[in-house]
């Protein structure tokens, strides 16, 4: 099974808290990831907008992942949270690496501006108590 584990540059100058983790993952992984470190890709893609969809396409189409896990940087947010629900909207507050500010273009031009809703719920376990990579 292949994982593809993935964070973002910085948009500025600054720092990318996505960036940090996925490069801690990669180096550093948890006892739990460890032994399956050799399964797992991890990329960290560009900070413009204008590259992205290609880099992911490119990426996918190389590894074929089973597994996408996307990192990402959520203003406000000081601790780790699984999104439920994304829309297919890029919708930035803030400019990109390299200026660019969208304001609801669709990410994928085919979907419309459906959301996507993921079966998540809250558990208080740990998320390494199953093999996470060969379920049985």
């Amino acid at each position: 099974m292949k994982v593809l584990v993935t964070g973002f540059e910085p948009n500025d100058d600054g720092l990318n808290a996505s960036e940090i983790v996925v490069n801690a993952l990669q180096r550093s992984p948890p006892v739990g990831l460890a032994q399956y470190v050799d399964e797992m890709c991890f990329q960290i893609l560009p900070g413009n907008t204008h590259l992205l969809r290609e880099a992911i396409e490119d990426k996918l189409s190389s590894l074929l992942p089973d597994i996408c896990i996307g990192v990402c940087q959520a203003r406000g947010y000081n601790k780790i949270a699984i999104e439920r629900m994304a829309k297919n909207l890029r919708y930035f507050v803030t400019p990109d690496k390299t200026g660019n500010a969208p304001k609801g273009i669709p990410i994928v031009l085919w979907w419309g501006d459906r959301l996507l809703a993921l079966p998540v719920r809250h558990r208080r376990d740990s998320a390494f108590a199953r093999d996470p990579l060969h379920p049985s």
